[in-house]
């Protein structure tokens, strides 16, 4: 679950104020991940949380990334059937691969393919 707020710490550990929308109180004060990358680039402010935070959105990418590439990689799907898929709640091959018929019978007008094309999709995805 990604955070929405994150711990961060003025220069100034007496600062008692707002700075950017942000309220410190004593110097820290809770800010949303994008506040508190604007104060640290801009005002040098420091932020141990946010590295985790970025690190979950890295990971997150990449894993979206990661199904896109399989869908991708099974023939007669490209990028908007990759992204109609992935719309459908269909992020990767092996979540196609293990779809039931009825379920296969319900995503294949999401995607505007017949059922009978997801199937042969589901059957290159599952040797993936």
């Amino acid at each position: 679950m990604a955070q929405t707020h994150v711990r961060i710490f003025c220069p100034n550990k007496h600062f008692n104020g707002a700075r950017q929308g942000v309220a410190f109180r004593d110097g820290e004060a809770l800010a949303t991940p994008e506040q508190a990358r604007h104060l640290v680039s801009s005002f040098g402010y420091e932020c141990p949380e946010l590295e985790e935070v970025d690190a979950e959105a890295a990971d997150a990418e990449m894993a979206a990334d990661e199904g896109r590439a399989s869908l991708l990689a099974i023939e007669g799907i490209g990028d908007g059937r990759a992204e109609a898929l992935i719309v459908a709640g269909i992020p990767n091959a092996l979540t196609l691969a293990a779809l039931t018929d009825d379920e296969l019978a319900v995503v294949a007008p999401k995607v505007g393919v017949s059922a009978e094309q997801m199937k042969g999709w589901q059957a290159q995805a599952d040797h993936e």
